[in-house]
């Protein structure tokens, strides 16, 4: 989709295959420059709100990582001795499921943030 481009200085429109209807294309270009900016939002929100959700998954991928790395040793070795070694290989591989999905949410997060390992 391209926006229709603006000149000022002769309040002429000119689009080129644009998907608005004629009347916004007309509106816009009866603003003029200042009530144009005073309604653009700033480009800042959505780039602190897609960090926010990046810090997020970083965060979520941290405690998916590091609980099933724990739930592999500790559950694993607990589940073997109280229940009986299907119970242990239950647990491993909820473990292991944990582990893979907060590397693939870990890698998502970086991502966002710029920095992919």
């Amino acid at each position: 989709m391209r926006f229709p481009y603006i000149s000022w200085d002769h309040l002429h429109v000119t689009t080129a295959s644009t998907t608005m209807p004629h009347s916004s294309v007309n509106k816009v270009a009866q603003l003029s420059p200042t009530e144009c900016s005073d309604n653009l939002t700033p480009i800042t929100e959505p780039i602190q709100s897609g960090q926010a959700k990046a810090a997020k998954l970083v965060s979520l991928s941290q405690k998916l990582g590091w609980g099933g790395l724990a739930a592999l040793v500790v559950g694993t070795i607990l589940a073997g001795v109280t229940v009986g070694a299907s119970a242990a290989a239950v647990v491993a591989a909820c473990s292991g499921v944990s582990i893979l999905a907060g590397a693939i949410v870990g890698q998502v997060g970086r991502g966002m943030q710029g920095r992919v390992i």
